[in-house]
């Protein structure tokens, strides 16, 4: 109902480029018109590039580039977050697909006794929300080569960069009430009722506009001395920042087109709201390397940080990094007895990088506002006062990672197979924590520090990569490049309450893996309900799920019962497999990708910090004649069929199905064929012929399948979800003209 069959996607692109010897120019125009998937949603863009690089003097070279974008995009008034209750999308996957669209002329939805689930309706009767997006860049850098003045002075390198980011971003939300027929699947009647959300018309246009200024002075020093090379680099780049926001609101509209804020029929316009902040940033970086013989590579690095967010005495941090490596297949005792091999590289570095963590002004004393609510003084009339918030933290600093890496580069055969390793371990300190208030005494009240610098975390891992490449006499050529990706982290130290389960210690631990219940199967009779735990929310019946009493106390509870269960839902490896095969005018792309060691939860702890099912979890929800999850219904238990792996079905909600348990876990190991590209170039004589250089069509898609281990849920899923704007499968022809 929601989805059409297909969206149309045009883009057109061209681009012009050229020069001699003083001046290169390249410039480029470029739109997109993009209709979604889903009905009533569209989206439009349109940007220009002007790259120029030209000699004003003798080694003085002037580079400057601008770049605009302004786009357009159309969608629904209803959101449609992955945890938006009135999103048509989870409308539609609740919505009971026996009924028809209308009822007497109004939007025909079934009632679960909370909701009304008309999902074409929140689409098309509730108005809309536009956005429009303007954006401005422009760079200018000058570079001198010192050199033209003296021999002495070859390598040494002058840069100065200056660049602006201008952007402003109009938002208009049109909210439009309007009535819906209920059906009630219990007493089989219709009402007609206004829809929740909205009770009035509304038009809310906010304006928010960022500018960005980055400046950059550069030195650099690249010389060869015999068999010494030497490159040196210093730079300094400061960066500020401004944003700023400003929204109102209007109720009561005769009309949606034209509309505006002096459009409003009230008398009273809702109250103005807005918001600014300043940013800013400094950095010294230094890089000196040395190169002997190219064989024996030595480099040391390092920038010296400050960031507005912390007190002026912890704002800034060194990060100072070092490497080595060693061209190996320069050496003669390889040259002249591994013929195999064309090149082979070892190399190790260790590092510091610095994160600032905390949100800004955290250092300061903060005023916040009490509202009109607090009278001062007997038989006064309430006003808005100001009171102090929050304790300034003016020890928060940079948390830093410490990164070590060894790896390797080789080429062999050749030049058939290309391999590079890297094996890594990273550790993070100083990662700022949110503080409990049990940490200190009562007497402090809120006067304590509410972040600091206490946690600590690894991680460890390989990269490796296989490139092979061949050439072979029919004329075919082909290139296959693997990669795959491994790494754990571990959680080193970490503030918990003093009754956190030993069992639950979270400390040495991936972050994110998940805990739960520990489901021992379903409930098959009134003795095992018997001696049954008290379940941790609404009641257990047979059918349903059993948990695990982890600590004997005869209730299960999420703070003494939950155990790990699997991985974190971030995966621990990853990989993919890129393929490339050519025959005289013909080409051939393809890109696999996926990952394993993941954990998928199927219903879990929403943003708003509930824990609920998903339409994933529950079927029927509410009522039975909702629609529902078809895996639940095929396989959930019942009299004649006990052996199912799913708890029984439910008209009424219960509370025990609810929580995280092992039955609500999935595999999310995933393959998917991510890119698949045909490409065909017309000959050089048919390319003269036409007066162009170079002429070539190709047939695209992404997308294209995906091998998972539950097909009901995108295994890039976005989390919790109760149905998500779904990943598109797109197929694209194009034409690429070059003159």
């Amino acid at each position: 109902i929601i989805y059409k069959p297909f969206g149309l996607t045009h883009q057109h692109n061209i681009s012009a480029s050229g020069g001699n010897g003083d001046m290169s120019y390249y410039a480029s125009l470029g739109l997109m018109n993009q209709d979604g998937i889903l009905k009533n949603t569209h989206y439009e863009r349109y940007n220009f590039r002007t790259n120029l690089s030209t000699k004003v003097a003798n080694g003085l070279d002037f580079k400057p580039t601008v770049y605009g974008q302004y786009s357009y995009r159309h969608l629904p008034c209803i959101p449609l977050d992955a945890q938006s209750e009135y999103s048509p999308i989870s409308q539609a996957l609740y919505a009971a697909p026996i009924l028809t669209q209308t009822y007497q002329g109004y939007p025909l939805g079934i009632t679960n006794g909370t909701y009304t689930y008309t999902p074409l309706a929140g689409l098309y009767n509730g108005g809309y929300r536009d956005q429009s997006y303007a954006l401005l860049s422009a760079t200018i850098q000058l570079d001198y080569d010192f050199g033209v003045l003296a021999d002495a002075l070859k390598g040494l390198k002058a840069s100065a960069f200056a660049g602006f980011n201008g952007d402003l971003t109009i938002t208009q939300q049109y909210v439009q009430p309007f009535k819906q027929a209920q059906f009630n699947p219990k007493t089989f009647t219709v009402e007609i009722i206004n829809f929740i959300p909205y009770t009035k018309t509304t038009y809310i246009k906010g304006h928010s506009y960022s500018a960005d200024i980055v400046v950059r002075p550069q030195l650099s020093y690249d010389r060869t001395f015999g068999k010494h090379q030497i490159q040196l680099l210093g730079l300094f780049e400061a960066e500020r920042f401004y944003v700023s926001y400003l929204q109102g609101h209007g109720y009561g509209f005769a009309t949606d087109d034209p509309i505006d804020l002096n459009m409003a029929t009230e008398s009273t316009m809702g109250a103005a709201s807005g918001s600014h902040d300043h940013r800013g940033f400094a950095s010294f970086v230094y890089r000196a390397g040395y190169i002997y013989d190219g064989k024996y590579i030595f480099e040391a690095s390092g920038r010296y940080d400050g960031s507005y967010v912390f007190a002026p005495e912890s704002r800034w941090g060194f990060f100072p990094s070092f490497s080595a490596s060693w061209v190996m297949s320069k050496e003669d005792f390889i040259k002249d007895n591994v013929r195999w091999l064309d090149h082979l590289k070892i190399r190790a570095s260790a590092g510091q990088t610095g994160s600032a963590d905390i949100s800004p002004y955290s250092y300061m004393i903060k005023f916040s506002n009490t509202g009109a609510s607090d009278a001062y003084g007997i038989g006064l009339a309430p006003v808005k006062g100001y009171y102090t918030s929050g304790y300034p933290n003016t020890e928060a600093t940079w948390s830093r990672m410490y990164d070590y890496n060894a790896g390797l580069d080789a080429i062999l055969l050749g030049k058939k197979l290309t391999l590079g390793l890297d094996v890594f371990y990273q550790y993070r300190t100083g990662i700022l924590e949110s503080m409990s208030s049990s940490a200190y005494a009562p007497s402090l009240g809120s006067n304590y520090p509410t972040y600091a610098n206490t946690g600590r975390m690894d991680n460890r891992g390989f990269e490796l990569t296989v490139r092979h490449d061949n050439w072979l006499s029919n004329g075919i050529d082909y290139s296959l490049t693997g990669m795959v990706m491994f790494a754990r982290n571990r959680v080193l130290s970490r503030k918990i309450t003093d009754d956190h389960p030993s069992y639950r210690a979270v400390l040495g631990e991936p972050l994110g893996t998940v805990y739960g219940f520990k489901c021992l199967g379903l409930f098959q009779s009134e003795e095992e309900l018997l001696d049954a735990p008290t379940p941790p929310q609404g009641y257990i019946d047979v059918g349903e799920q059993r948990y695990l009493d982890y600590n004997g106390d005869g209730r299960i509870t999420a703070q003494y019962d939950y155990v790990r269960l699997g991985y974190s839902d971030v995966p621990e490896m990853t990989f993919s497999l890129n393929a490339d095969v050519s025959w005289r005018n013909w080409s051939l792309s393809a890109l696999f990708q996926g990952a394993t060691r993941v954990t998928t939860k199927l219903c879990g702890v929403y943003n708003n910090g509930v824990t609920d099912n998903t339409v994933y979890t529950r079927t029927f929800y509410g009522l039975d004649a909702t629609n529902g999850n078809i895996a639940l219904a095929k396989n959930s238990w019942t009299p004649d069929n006990t052996g199912a792996y799913y708890p029984r079905i439910h008209q009424s909600w219960n509370g025990n199905t609810m929580w995280i348990s092992d039955m609500w876990l999935v595999d999310g190991t995933y393959l998917r064929l991510k890119n698949l590209q045909l490409t065909y170039t017309l000959p050089a004589s048919l390319t003269r012929t036409l007066h162009t250089s170079k002429v070539s069509a190709y047939l695209a898609g992404t997308n294209i399948f995906t091998l998972s281990h539950y097909k009901w849920m995108d295994p890039e899923n976005p989390g919790v979800n109760d149905g998500f704007y779904p990943q598109q499968k797109t197929f694209s022809v194009g034409l690429n003209v070059t003159f």
